[in-house]
């Protein structure tokens, strides 16, 4: 059995790049909300290092708990419908982070991100599932290589642009 190189399934499965062009989408709205979310954080805690850190249990915490559920949510419903409709829904909870206005609202903030990072795991968990069906046996090294190479190089070069902005490393150190 021939094995598909990255670009054959990028080129030769339109359902494939659709899907990686979407994941592209929502991995830097994930990363962009993440910094935002910080920055709020930081802006209405006086600097906290208490509250940055919520904000970043709130984040990873949830994920950790979530995944073995959403991989039996993905393998049991529509791999598309869980996608959109988890994708659609972190809008909404996005735009709750436009409520928090002082100190006594980070809890908005938090339940966003919690929120915010449940939506996702699904979301993860239906993408992950669904593109072994989308590229079939011949292009399935290519696809979920191109898929996690996606991932990864989005989040180290964002990581790499906070560092030299902010000098400091804290976010290589949070995001290692």
């Amino acid at each position: 059995m021939a094995t598909l190189t990255y670009m054959q399934v990028l080129r030769g499965n339109r359902t494939f790049r659709r899907l990686w062009l979407g994941q592209v989408v929502s991995e830097l709205g994930n990363w962009f909300n993440f910094i935002a979310g910080l920055g709020l954080v930081r802006a209405v805690s006086a600097s906290a290092p208490e509250a940055t850190a919520i904000m970043l249990m709130c984040r990873l915490a949830p994920f950790a708990l979530i995944s073995p559920i959403a991989g039996a949510f993905a393998d049991r419903w529509s791999r598309r419908t869980v996608m959109l409709v988890t994708d659609l829904a972190r809008v909404g909870v996005a735009l709750g982070f436009l409520l928090v206005r002082g100190p006594e609202d980070l809890w908005i903030a938090y339940g966003c991100n919690v929120a915010l990072t449940i939506l996702g795991t699904f979301f993860e968990a239906s993408k992950n599932a669904a593109t072994p069906n989308i590229v079939g046996d011949e292009g399935l090294l290519a696809g979920n290589a191109r898929v996690g190479v996606c991932a990864l190089r989005l989040s180290h070069g964002i990581r790499h642009q906070l560092d030299l902005v902010s000098g400091l490393g804290l976010f290589r150190m949070a995001s290692a």
